[in-house]
Formats: C-alpha cells, structure tokens, sequence
C-alpha cells in the first residue's frame, strides 16, 4: 500500500466504504464476526504499522490514570509532571490525550514507549471489538485513518457483495 497517498485515496474511498458498513450490517449476516476476523488476519500480511504510522501522526490517544502511571514510570517522572509536560485534558471529554501530534514518543514510525504505550494504542485499530454492527461506527471512523481499517472494510465489501446462497 502507498502510505504516501493513503490519505488521498481513503477520502475518495471513504463515502462507498461507510455505504459498505451500513450494508453489510443491514444484511444482518450471521457469521459477519468470524468473516471479519479472517480478513483480519489476512489484511495484517498486507499493512506493517512500521512502515505507515499514520495513526500515531495525526491523532492521539485516549489515555487512563493506569497508562499516565505506567509511562510516567517508564519514563522516570512523576504521573503529574507526565501529564504536565506530554498531556492536556480535554474540555468536553475530561480524557487525557497527548499536547501534541505527531506524538512526541514517534521515531522514525517506531513507538520509542512501545512496551508501555498507552491501551487505546495498543487496541488500536480494534477490529477485535464484536460484535461488528456494535462498532461499526469505530470501524467508519478509521477508514481514513488506518490502511488496515481501509483494506478490512475493502475486502468485507468484495467478500459479501456475492448474492446470498
């Protein structure tokens, strides 16, 4: 995949994608579960995180008081000074998400906190929540934003335009 023009093909995608989604849920397929975790499985061969790092470059995660501990201690500060230096609370939400994007502990596309990152990081792009149709609406918001998320919708789309059997 060219990581280069994600972003300009997930946009002309996006709308035909999200229709895909609804219709697929709208189908009500009783094995949409165990289809949507086989292309997973198959998509992950095709998508290095390494190699992309889109997520990590445009947006931020939502961090819990066990993700602001455990960094904090990774990195030798107090939660407080952690928060203080790498976080800002958000006035809507309350939820702590990093002061900035890219996020700071990005290198060359490699997490350099990867051990200890926070949860939503590493769920992320979480094709594992089922039931799908309960997701769904994470899975329309990271059409744009993860390759992965692009290429599952792609190949669940193709996998069940087939008419019913």
């Amino acid at each position: 995949m060219d990581f280069e023009r994600f972003p300009e093909i997930a946009a002309a995608s996006k709308k035909a994608l999200v229709q895909a989604i609804d219709e697929i849920i709208a189908r009500d397929l009783p094995d949409i579960d165990a289809l949507v975790e086989q292309t997973e499985q198959q998509v992950w061969k095709e998508v290095d995180c390494t190699a992309c790092a889109i997520c990590c470059k445009t947006m931020s995660p939502v961090l819990t008081q066990e993700d602001i501990n455990r960094i904090a201690l990774y990195l030798r500060l107090k939660p407080k000074d952690f928060q203080k230096k790498y976080l800002i609370k958000e006035g809507d939400t309350g939820n702590w998400v990093n002061n900035a994007t890219p996020c700071v502990f990005l290198n060359d596309n490699l997490c350099t906190i990867y051990g200890v990152r926070p949860d939503d990081c590493a769920g992320f792009p979480h094709h594992d929540k089922r039931p799908f149709a309960e997701y769904a609406g994470t899975y329309r918001k990271n059409i744009n934003r993860c390759p992965a998320t692009f290429r599952l919708i792609e190949r669940l789309k193709e996998a069940t335009d087939a008419p019913d059997s």
